[in-house]
């Protein structure tokens, strides 16, 4: 009978282990939308001042670091917008609104609300940069993830506090996942 439960544990171990290995190391979610091509243009006409410092810095980030190319125009056309408004106290720094249809974007609007990030120093220029992160991320399909110290996080501001600076590995598996 022993030898059946040590049988048993050994196998119900490996079994864990197994499943263990098989998880996706990444943690990333999606809006279940994106552009049909990974080369996406972002209108910046509504940006300025140290958001515009920062979405260039985010715009580079994504680059970089991922399988999208990204870039910024100061024209209108792109369907990706981005501004930055006092908004008023509507209980966000930042948003993306989308219109998608059949799993692409028609058109996405990302926002920063001054109201809480004034941005009136260049000093604000890095936590700006990681809500910007967050808000073109879900313009480029990615979901918000339950982990504080990635980009995704629900509250960008608070994944800045808990040293998030740039994309994480897992939006980059995400990004590239989608693109």
């Amino acid at each position: 009978m022993k030898i059946v439960h040590r049988f048993f544990a050994a196998f119900v171990v490996g079994t864990l282990i197994v499943f263990a290995a098989q998880l996706d190391a990444s943690a990333y979610t999606t809006t279940g939308c994106k552009w049909g091509s990974g080369t996406i243009k972002v209108d910046t006409r509504y940006v300025n001042g140290h958001f515009f410092t920062a979405i260039k810095q985010a715009i580079s980030n994504y680059t970089s670091a991922t399988d999208v190319t990204m870039s910024y125009v100061d024209a209108s056309g792109p369907g990706l917008k981005a501004q930055n408004a006092d908004y008023g106290y509507t209980g966000w720094e930042g948003r993306a609104d989308w219109t998608c249809a059949l799993g692409r974007y028609i058109g996405v609007t990302a926002k920063i609300n001054m109201t809480y990030l004034p941005g009136t120093s260049s000093t604000d220029v890095p936590r700006l940069k990681v809500v910007w992160l967050h808000e073109l991320g879900h313009s480029i399909g990615l979901g918000h993830v339950s982990t504080v110290k990635r980009v995704m996080y629900t509250s960008a501001s608070t994944a800045y506090s808990n040293g998030v600076r740039s994309l994480t590995s897992d939006e980059i598996a995400g990004v590239n996942a989608l693109y």
